[in-house]
This record gives structure tokens, C-alpha cells and sequence, in this order.
């Protein structure tokens, strides 16, 4: 009952990211439009969270912003591929349709499951491939897929989605590892400031520049660097604590869905018959996932509680 229970706590957590990012796209898409450069979100995004967080677990617990030596490595490694995750997405839908970066982005539960299954000892049964095969199904049709252009395709933006593909998989791969010995805030506070450091000091095109920007836009940069990253991405990682990555990047594919129903809800954009169609896919994939109760004894969390059991020594 309670790997039940765990499996449920950590969907649900998994839902509440994927809903959280898909209305910070809402209020992204109006700072492009305003004339704020993708990297600068991400640079503010970066910063903001990496503050609320530190300041956060410092006031909670300062212990929750330390790490062992022989840790270090692994943290550095977070940080980078969460940064290198969030700007090659913005790279990605700066060049090519968005449709085709977001249907780019989510080969992650894929390559998730073919890595965890190569190198983690992952189990990938008949129902998780399928729920894998549906999900993409469904994103792709939520997403319009069959309405995207291949004519005149950007190969910078298509390298840009693929790099963003494999390091968000990579992403909730490490966060899995270094949440079989530190907390769920400890791996985002980690995952956080990483990012910021690499996303500030890279020395990319079009840097934040804080001068620029009026207040309603600074207001929604700490809107999305609170609600769109400092606390769906801690959720994602919690998810990740009960249901394992290979579960958790399958059902962050509803991200499409929700963003779908809010610029139905906000912007007046109406949802085609096919895009319910693909929800209704993505929906199934997760209850078929559901349904699938392997692998759950080897989440992080369990993996955490059985490296601090005292052992017998035999």
C-alpha cells in the first residue's frame, strides 16, 4: 500500500510541474513579444529561483545546502544540464515552430528509458512502452504535429531541440541519482544555482540586462522564476523521488496538454478536435502507467532510507 501511495503522491507532483510550466509559457510568450530575449528569461529565471531557494532552506535548515566533497562533481553536473536544458529549448523555439521544439524536447521519455534500461538495470515492460509510445502520440498531437513545415528547417534549431532532449533526460537522470543521498530541495537548490552560474557566466547572446526591462516585466520575472521554475521543478524532483525518472518524464508530456487548455482559457486560442485527441492519448498513456507497478522498490527515496538503516555487518 505505501508503494502505492508513493506512486500516486509522486504522479500528482509530476502533474503540478507539468501545470506550473505550461503557464509560465503564457507569460513567456509576452516577454518575447515585449522584446526580451529567451536567454534573458532564462538568466532571470536562473537567478530568482537560486535566491528563494538558498534563502529558503538557509532559513529552514542550513545543513540542506551542503554536500560531501566526493559529491561535488555530481552537483556541478545538475546544474549544468538543467541550464543547458533550459537554453537550448529557448534557442529551439527562437528558430523553428514551437510545435516542433516542444515534439523535439519530449523524446526525453525515451531516451530516459532506453538509458535507465542500458546502464541502470531500469526495467521497461510492455506497459511502460507503451505508455512511452502513447505519450509521444499524444504530445504530437497536441502540438498539431501533423500541421508542422518541413520545408526550409532550420538545422540550428533542430540541433538546439535534440541538445535540449537529451539534457533534460539527463537532467531527471542525475536529479534520480543525487536524490539517493540528498533531499528533493537539496538536489533543486543544487539544480538551481548550477543553472545560474552557468547561464551568467557563458557568456551567451542576448544577456540579461536588468536596466532594461519595466516593472510589469520584471514582475513577470519573478512570476516564472517562482511558479515556472523554483517550484515545479522541486515538484518534478519529488516525483522523481517516488515513481523514478523513466515514470516521471512520461508523464511531464502533459505539459503540452495544459498549455493548450490555458491559451484556450487566456488567449482565446481555440483546441482542434485532433489536439483533444492527443490529450485524450497522453491522459491514457498515464493511467496505463499507473498500472504498471515495476521498479518502484528501486526510487530514490527507498534507495535513500535503505542507505541509512544501520546494517548488521553480515
Amino acid at each position: 500500500m505505501a508503494g502505492y501511495d508513493g506512486k500516486f503522491k509522486g504522479t500528482i507532483f509530476v502533474l503540478l510541474a507539468a501545470l506550473l510550466w505550461a503557464t509560465s509559457g503564457v507569460g513567456g510568450k509576452y516577454l518575447f513579444a515585449s522584446g526580451v530575449t529567451p536567454l534573458a528569461l532564462v538568466q532571470a529565471r536562473a537567478l530568482i529561483s537560486t535566491v528563494l531557494m538558498g534563502g529558503v532552506l538557509l532559513l529552514r535548515d542550513p545543513s540542506l545546502v551542503t554536500v560531501r566533497k566526493k559529491d561535488l562533481l555530481l552537483a556541478v553536473m545538475l546544474g549544468l544540464v538543467l541550464g543547458l536544458t533550459q537554453w537550448s529549448y529557448f534557442m529551439a523555439i527562437s528558430r523553428i515552430q514551437v510545435a516542433a521544439a516542444i515534439l523535439i524536447q519530449y523524446l526525453a521519455p525515451a531516451i530516459v528509458a532506453i538509458v535507465g534500461l542500458i546502464w541502470l538495470s531500469d526495467k521497461l515492460t510492455l506497459k511502460k512502452s507503451l505508455a512511452i509510445t502513447l505519450a509521444l502520440a499524444g504530445c504530437w498531437f497536441v502540438v498539431g504535429g501533423g500541421e508542422l513545415s518541413l520545408s526550409n528547417i532550420d538545422s540550428v534549431g533542430v540541433s538546439a531541440g535534440l541538445l535540449s532532449a537529451f539534457c533534460f533526460a539527463g537532467y531527471s537522470l542525475v536529479s534520480e541519482r543525487m536524490m539517493a543521498k540528498y533531499t528533493p530541495w537539496t538536489t533543486s537548490f543544487y539544480a538551481f544555482f548550477g543553472s545560474a552560474v552557468f547561464l551568467n557566466f557563458a557568456r551567451l547572446e542576448g544577456a540579461l540586462a536588468p536596466s532594461a526591462y519595466n516593472q510589469e516585466q520584471w514582475l513577470l520575472f519573478i512570476y516564472i522564476g517562482i511558479m515556472g521554475t523554483a517550484v515545479p521543478f522541486t515538484l518534478f524532483i519529488a516525483g522523481i523521488n517516488h515513481i523514478r525518472a523513466s515514470r516521471a518524464s512520461i508523464i511531464g508530456t502533459t505539459e503540452p496538454l495544459f498549455a493548450g487548455v490555458f491559451a484556450w482559457l487566456l488567449l482565446g486560442e481555440k483546441m482542434s478536435s485532433v489536439q483533444l485527441l492527443g490529450g485524450a492519448i497522453t491522459i491514457a498513456a498515464i493511467i496505463i502507467l499507473q498500472k504498471d507497478r515495476s521498479g518502484l522498490e528501486g526510487s530514490p527515496a527507498n534507495i535513500r532510507v535503505a542507505l541509512s538503516e544501520p546494517h548488521s555487518g553480515e
